[in-house]
């Protein structure tokens, strides 16, 4: 009967093996063991043993599901379906050994964006969505800046002009300007210097 006792006051030297395979338990949803202490178990498709938590299935993902609303704490670190974040105060830090690779069609980041190393951007870049977001260069240029096509784009414009210009040399359609020296580079042109209106 349910109310009979069996007391363990030796040690089992001996394998315990049920009959059936996936048919009996240990212990029930009211009657629980206290603690398990064992070396390494096999639960269904898991296998755990020292510091390691591995899927037996060949090739088959290790999942982790919270329930419900739930989410997967790891120590400050909550995982709820595709969101990572900190349930701390802490700052989410991500250390790889060499390189972090990102694969995404597109990847937003709400807020800023800081970092101490270099930087290198491939393909297309577009700084800002309006006319009222600014860029601000702390640090020199180490390049060219070249436009895409000739003529088009401008630096400025007649309401919103740079102040000073500080150039060793200037070439401005036919005019180049080095040095104290104003010349035309169209072929056996003249150099014209023209007032405006009734200027002189």
């Amino acid at each position: 009967a349910a109310s009979d006792n069996i007391v363990f006051n030796a040690r089992v030297n001996s394998d315990v093996i049920p009959t059936t395979s996936g048919t009996y338990n240990l212990g029930s949803a009211t009657k629980t063991w206290n603690v398990s202490h064992l070396a390494s178990a096999y639960i269904d498709d898991i296998y755990i043993d020292t510091n390691i938590i591995q899927s037996t299935s060949s090739n088959e993902n290790l999942e982790l599901r919270a329930n419900g609303t739930g989410a997967i704490r790891l120590e400050q670190i909550d995982v709820n379906e595709n969101v990572i974040l900190t349930n701390g105060t802490t700052n989410l830090e991500i250390r790889p050994a060499t390189t972090l690779d990102i694969t995404a069609s597109t990847t937003n980041i709400n807020g800023d964006l800081h970092t101490t190393g270099n930087v290198t951007i491939d393909g297309n870049i577009t700084l800002g969505n309006s006319i009222s977001d600014n860029v601000i260069f702390n640090s020199r240029v180490s390049s060219d800046i070249v436009p895409t096509v000739p003529g088009v784009y401008n630096l400025g414009t007649s309401t919103n002009s740079w102040n000073f210009a500080h150039l060793s040399d200037l070439y401005i359609d036919d005019i180049n300007i080095d040095n104290n020296v104003i010349r035309t580079t169209a072929s056996n042109a003249n150099l014209e210097l023209r007032a405006s209106g009734t200027g002189s």
